[in-house]
């Protein structure tokens, strides 16, 4: 769980450089912001809710999709409205200096859905008592993160170590969907 966290940014600092670093950092922290609070009250709330339906399968499915339809209808629209106002986003919270940060920015929030519709994948699987499955998924992702960011930043600095990222994101959530 570390390496997938922090990998991202080992990697970009190492290979990359601190410039680009602070710039992803920066990014970062600002898809971030949307994601951390709605993601942490659905955890606690659909893994207690969950943990009281193990026994029905029916009601576990209804509400899984119901969770994720609640993650879409929430997060879509913000992250459509932090792609389009980017350059708006990054100029007031962060001032010009911070530009650089402005398509990382755009790219990371095409993941915002991802990151919160495995958070739910994970709750489920821990009121299920299926939290032995998830290990392997988790290397999996922290080295897709790892992977992504090297081949993205070696190609397009770090708009192309975001898009990695991004990328490990989806095919983590599709995995996390399929447990």
């Amino acid at each position: 769980n570390f390496i997938a966290l922090e990998g991202d940014r080992a990697v970009i600092g190492r290979y990359l450089g601190e410039e680009a670093l602070g710039l992803y950092g920066r990014a970062y922290g600002l898809m971030a912001m949307s994601v951390k609070a709605f993601g942490a009250v659905l955890d606690k709330v659909m893994f207690s809710a969950m943990s009281l339906k193990q026994a029905e399968p029916a009601k576990l499915k209804l509400g899984y999709t119901r969770g994720l339809s609640l993650v879409a209808l929430t997060l879509l629209p913000t992250s459509l409205v932090s792609i389009v106002l980017a350059p708006e986003i990054v100029g007031v919270l962060l001032g010009p200096k911070w530009d650089g940060a402005i398509v990382p920015f755009q790219l990371l929030a095409v993941g915002m859905v991802f990151r919160v519709s495995y958070k739910l994948s994970a709750a489920l699987a821990k009121a299920t008592g299926n939290v032995y499955r998830l290990p392997p998924r988790q290397g999996l992702y922290a080295l897709l993160v790892v992977a992504g960011t090297y081949v993205g930043g070696t190609w397009h600095g770090v708009s192309g170590a975001a898009a990695g990222v991004t990328l490990a994101l989806f095919v983590h959530s599709l995995v996390m969907g399929g447990l």
